[in-house]
This record gives C-alpha cells, sequence and structure tokens, in this order.
C-alpha cells in the first residue's frame, strides 16, 4: 500500500495520513511474524520427519540380521535332526562332482546313551548316504552309532565296477572320517552356515523368501564375505530342511546342491551297505 503525500497543511488530513501510515507498519509487523513463525513450523516439522525417519530406517538394519540368522540356524538344526530320506542333486560339491546323494537320518530314541567305542569316540547318529556320480562312480557312507562303513567301485579303463563294501569298524575321530561325512548334505551344510556366520570377514546376513512348487514357502539366508568374495546362499522348507544351497566365488558358481525328493519315512535298510561286505574296512578316497 502507498501512501501519497498530503500537499496541504489541513490537521484533519495530517492526522488521517498518520493514522494510514501507523496501519500499515502493523500489518507489515503481523504479516513478518506470521512468516516468521510458519517458517519454524516448517523447520520443526521437517526436523521430526528427519529424526523419525533415521530412527525407523537405521535401528532394524542392526538387530534384525542377527536375530534373523539365529533363528534361521535354529530352524536349520530342527530339520536335520528329525527322520527323513531326501535326494539332492549336486554340482562341484567338496570331493564329489556332479550325480545325485541320497541321504538318510534315523533319530535315536529318548534317552538312548552313546557308549565309547576302542577309540573312545561315542556317539548315537545313525545316518547315511549314497553318491552316484554321472560318470558311474559310487561312494557309500554308513555311521551306526559309534560305528562306520562304506562302498566303492573300482576305477578302471572303462569306468567303474566291482563295487566293495566294508564291515562295521569303530568311527576314528580323524581327518578321513570327518570328510567321508561331507555327503551327509543337511548336517555338512549347517557347519558351513554356521562357521560362515560366524567370522568376523563376514557381512550382516539377510534373510529373503522364495516360492517352490514342490516344497512350498522358502526361507533364505544370503552370507556375505566382508570383501564381497564368497557368497553362500542356503534355502530351507517349513520344517528346516535344506532345499537348496550354492556357494559362489565372485561371479563364478561352485558348490551346488538341489533337493528333488524327500521323505520322513526311513527304515533300516537304509543303513545297509549296497552288497554283502567283503573287506574288513576301507576309507572312500576323497
Amino acid at each position: 500500500m502507498i501512501i501519497a503525500p498530503v500537499e496541504h497543511g489541513d490537521p484533519a488530513e495530517s492526522a488521517y495520513a498518520e493514522e494510514l501510515l501507523i496501519k500499515e507498519a502493523q500489518l507489515r509487523t503481523r504479516r513478518r511474524r506470521w512468516t516468521f513463525g510458519f517458517l519454524l513450523l516448517l523447520a520443526l516439522a521437517v526436523g521430526v520427519t528427519m529424526i523419525t525417519t533415521m530412527v525407523f530406517t537405521s535401528a532394524p538394519s542392526k538387530t534384525t540380521p542377527s536375530i534373523s540368522a539365529a533363528s534361521f540356524i535354529k530352524l536349520m538344526r530342527g530339520g536335520v535332526d528329525k527322520a527323513y530320506v531326501a535326494t539332492y542333486q549336486v554340482k562341484d560339491y567338496d570331493f564329489f562332482s556332479s550325480g545325485s546323494i541320497v541321504v538318510a537320518n534315523i533319530p535315536s530314541a529318548p534317552g538312548t546313551k552313546a557308549i565309547p567305542n576302542v577309540d573312545g569316540y561315542s556317539s548315537t547318529l545313525r545316518s547315511a548316504y549314497v553318491y552316484r556320480g554321472t560318470d558311474g562312480r559310487i561312494v557309500q557312507w554308513i555311521q551306526s552309532g559309534t560305528n562306520v562303513s562304506a562302498c566303492v567301485n573300482v576305477p578302471s579303463s572303462t569306468g567303474y565296477k566291482d563295487l566293495q563294501c566294508s564291515r562295521p569298524s569303530p568311527f576314528i575321530p580323524s581327518n578321513g572320517f570327518i570328510e567321508e561325512g561331507v555327503g551327509l548334505v543337511p548336517a555338512n551344510i549347517l557347519q558351513s552356515v554356521e562357521s560362515f556366520s560366524s567370522t568376523w570377514l563376514s557381512n550382516p546376513p539377510s534373510i529373503y523368501f522364495e516360492k517352490s512348487d514342490r516344497f512350498g514357502r522358502l526361507q533364505c539366508l544370503l552370507q556375505t564375505e566382508l570383501n564381497g568374495g564368497m557368497h553362500q546362499t542356503t534355502c530351507l522348507d517349513h520344517d528346516g530342511f535344506v532345499v537348496s544351497s550354492v556357494l559362489r566365488n565372485g561371479r563364478s558358481s561352485g558348490a551346488q546342491v538341489k533337493l528333488t525328493a524327500l521323505r520322513h519315512n526311513p527304515a533300516g535298510n537304509e543303513l545297509k551297505t549296497l552288497v554283502k561286505p567283503t573287506v574288513a574296512f576301507f576309507l572312500p578316497p576323497v
């Protein structure tokens, strides 16, 4: 609002002009106060929004992964201890080449006591596996309590032949025996997941979900080394059975495991050698 200058010296006009000037000054003051107040409220709102955003975006990233990983491992342990016969397709899995592994686990009755063998080893484990390679190779490993037995076919110029099996012998806790247990897929992958998640070289693991037409909703754990070199992905069904496992080194794929069949009624035949034992004992080559 612009106030025109008064050209006449009439007192009434001067008073009127002065009154208009005062009202205009008061109006400008109110406008400045309103503008300042609006800007202050806006700044406070932005500040509260930023604080709220920081609270709800940073906190879960620090707590969720560790809790989820612990829950995942607990579910996985439960699956390993159940009764099952599982068939896995494998590729570059440890010392095995491409082929299939049938793994059986028969839980011992509650209260079963382990009696140490002559080497001082004690266990109530009753598990076995049979590996059949696409090249004709066969490896069987059976552990029943403190005893183990094995089967393997002999390589020849035309492939593999002459399957031989050994009688039960005391389990000896040495490197050779431990390596043969790699074929017990669920238990071996559990050890891999636990050792991966406990090392300081790994980033916080992450959980995600997938859908399998055969095994339903899957819970998957992704573990990554700090330098991003090694990636391990493990997926479980709702009972904790290992459905798939992939280990990658950078962009190249390493060991791959995929569940193709699963049943929950193993029998004593799962813990018998493929043919009648003829050898006292031997360790299958790794």
